[in-house]
């Protein structure tokens, strides 16, 4: 997923992607994420893990600012799940900090 800082896009706009939904997970079960965090005001990229059997959400991964232009992994451990999941990447573009003159 990218969404460019610039051009059509909004300040605090947001895309999200959704995973299948997993039936259960072994309690060792560990998600590998693959990410670019780079640029001025890139904001917030969330993880999100969404049980489907009440809906509830829990921040399960956040990172922000600049990480460089090289791709990253992150391994998360989620652990044992019996109700069915989704996880949820949510990346949210940052307000560009105000530039003051005098």
């Amino acid at each position: 997923m990218y969404i460019a800082p610039f051009g059509q896009t909004s300040i605090d706009q947001v895309a999200v992607m959704v995973s299948p939904t997993y039936t259960a997970s072994s309690a060792n079960c560990v998600l590998d994420v693959w990410y670019i965090i780079n640029g001025q005001n890139v904001g917030d990229l969330l993880l999100v893990l969404v049980d489907q059997s009440d809906f509830s959400e829990t921040v399960i991964w956040f990172n922000n600012a600049d990480q460089g232009s090289l791709w990253k992994l992150q391994k998360i451990g989620i652990g044992r799940r019996i109700s069915p999941f989704k996880v949820t990447r949510q990346p949210i573009l940052s307000r560009p900090t105000p530039v003051i003159s005098n």
